[in-house]
């Protein structure tokens, strides 16, 4: 992967990258929410059933797109020379149309075309998505969908329930953790990858699915909920003796407003600090890492991108509270997950602790196509403010977590916070 430059460039405006698929914006750079920018991931097959994942189906793990409507040539390429390049194609489309015994299916073909020229890239999160499916990406990145609320993660005994969601259609159902679904509207979903799984409990708002699952004593049970639309609780808060913990479980539109609610309601408590439990958050868009980042660091640089031999300097607004800081990570922490950590460790502004996170350090953006389908492909990697990758090697945590239990973990990183809580208060003292 390309180094960053000795000389960063400085940002186009106040301090935030300009688009690059946009070459207006060289010189009227747009806000950072204007960037059409997602972190894809890779990491644990953990599926939000209200179509969200933070695992290999990509509702949160394998990619978070944010799609670009630009359409061809809208990254700078010449429209004609790309014409002229696929000339070709569109002449064996015609033939294979006009002369093939067994006609194919024309979208099939167009389909099959452009998950050719994707695999060709040397780029394992290029990904070609049918239009079917768009709809689904951009509901993921809003964090709100119609759906029964629940969250799934794929294991060897198949998709086992991971969290409900409150007052969703699911808690009403009295669904819990650990029961494992069977069957979707009579239909068996034994083997079935996660992700199809939810897009089959997903649907209109109003309407019904017929659940089979299998709870931890081995009842079966069945369910009709009515699926309901549903916002995304990305971020939960919990007060563990005068220490406020939050758990951030992906990040989309609606994390940077739940996270700003979420310190004010540690603030009002009184909380000595706060613990940020990153563990198993796979990521999501780039903006609503920068909107966390906001609300923790006093202003200044978070991020370098690097696309080609250019870099972009990252920078966030100053909107910072001075709660004392620890952040949780482990090796399934990824993509946003990382700039977040990244930076607050570069920054010195929080202790890492846990284990070395994944090691996703590259962006992919996401463009539609006048079909309606789109694709998502790597163009840039990112970097920590003190010029470091992450990809392939992840995180080093400040202090590494020696429980295996997730509870003892989370004491062990409250007693740290404490002790930085006390050396703190100890040197104000001399």
């Amino acid at each position: 992967m390309s180094q960053p430059p000795q000389h960063p460039q400085e940002p186009a405006s106040g301090g935030h990258p300009t688009d690059p698929a946009d070459p207006a914006a060289l010189a009227d750079a747009p806000p950072r929410r204007s960037w059409r920018r997602a972190l894809g991931l890779g990491t644990a097959a953990l599926v939000a059933l209200v179509a969200v994942a933070i695992g290999a189906f990509q509702l949160g793990a394998q990619s978070q797109p944010q799609p670009s409507l630009e359409g061809l040539g809208a990254g700078g390429a010449d429209l004609d020379d790309a014409e002229d390049a696929v000339e070709p194609i569109a002449e064996l489309y015609a033939e294979i149309m006009d002369s093939a015994v067994e006609a194919p299916d024309r979208e099939a073909l167009v389909e099959a075309a452009m998950e050719a020229m994707l695999d060709e890239l040397d780029d394992d999160y290029a990904q070609f998505v049918p239009a079917e499916g768009f709809g689904a990406f951009q509901d993921q990145v809003r964090g709100e969908f119609s759906g029964v609320g629940m969250q799934i993660e794929e294991t060897p005994e198949g998709a086992v329930v991971t969290s409900v969601f409150p007052d969703t259609p699911a808690e009403e159902g009295g669904i819990e953790s650990g029961w494992r679904i069977e069957a979707v509207d009579g239909e068996d979903v034994s083997g079935v990858p996660v992700g199809q799984i939810a897009q089959a409990v997903q649907g209109e708002e109003g309407t019904e699915v017929d659940l089979e699952l299998r709870d931890e004593d081995g009842d079966l049970r069945e369910l009709t909920l009515e699926r309901a639309e549903i916002s995304i609780p990305t971020v939960q808060v919990d007060i563990e003796d005068g220490v406020g913990v939050v758990t951030m479980l992906t990040f989309t539109q609606q994390t940077g407003e739940q996270f700003e609610r979420a310190i004010e309601q540690l603030e009002d408590a009184g909380v000595e600090g706060m613990v940020l439990d990153l563990r198993n958050n796979g990521g999501g868009t780039l903006n609503d890492a920068l909107d966390v980042l906001d609300a923790l660091l006093d202003g200044g640089e978070v991020l370098r991108i690097v696309e080609a031999s250019e870099e972009e300097v990252v920078e966030v607004d100053d909107g910072a509270t001075d709660l004392p800081l620890v952040v949780m990570v482990n090796e399934a922490s990824a993509s946003a997950s990382e700039v977040v950590a990244g930076a607050l460790q570069d920054r010195g502004r929080a202790e890492l602790v846990g284990e070395t996170t994944f090691g996703k350090g590259t962006i992919q953006v996401i463009s539609q196509f006048s079909d309606g389908s789109g694709a998502k492909l790597t163009t840039a990697e990112f970097f920590t403010p003190d010029g470091s990758s992450i990809e392939g090697v992840g995180l080093t945590p400040d202090t590494v977590l020696t429980a295996q239990d997730d509870d003892e973990q989370l004491a062990e990183a409250v007693d740290l916070l404490r002790e930085q809580v006390a050396r703190t208060a100890a040197m104000s003292r001399r």
